[in-house]
Formats: structure tokens, C-alpha cells, sequence
């Protein structure tokens, strides 16, 4: 969260709506259900303040990606006003 916090973002306020890719790389290589990484990345928007509620969702592309970084990372690739 501290690179989030870092960054400059303008907060995203309803009524608005957003749509969101995110690339997940997991740790290793046991199987794995990628529905339990969308919640706390979305809640994690929220506290930082990126998202007002991350009931703005309305489009979420989720995949997972290989790397050569060890343990899981998360990347939000595009928020975009729609």
C-alpha cells in the first residue's frame, strides 16, 4: 500500500464508473483461485482513496501473468473513466 500512497491520484467519485484490468502474479506454482485476489485490491483502491466505493466497478478484466519476481504482486493496469 505504501506505493499506492505514494503516487498522485485524483479520487474517483461516484456517480461515476470504472473499469479496471489487473494482472496477478502468483507466488508459486500451486493452483490457485484468482476470484480471491479481486476483493482485497478493490478494497485496497478504497483505502487509499483511489476508488469513493468499489461498488463503481463496472468492468473488471482479471488475469493471471508470469514473472520473474518472487511472491505475489498485483498490478492495476488501467482505470478509466467510462
Amino acid at each position: 500500500m505504501a506505493f499506492i500512497l505514494s503516487q498522485s491520484y485524483e479520487k474517483i467519485c461516484s456517480p461515476e464508473t470504472v473499469s479496471i484490468d489487473m494482472a496477478v502474479t502468483p507466488p508459486d506454482k500451486r493452483k490457485r483461485d484468482i476470484d480471491n485476489v479481486i476483493k482485497p485490491v478493490l478494497d485496497l483502491l478504497e483505502t487509499a482513496e483511489i476508488l469513493e466505493n468499489d461498488s463503481m466497478v463496472h468492468r473488471l478484466n482479471v488475469y493471471w501473468t508470469s514473472s520473474d519476481t518472487v511472491g505475489a504482486r498485483c498490478a492495476i493496469i488501467r482505470i478509466s473513466h467510462q
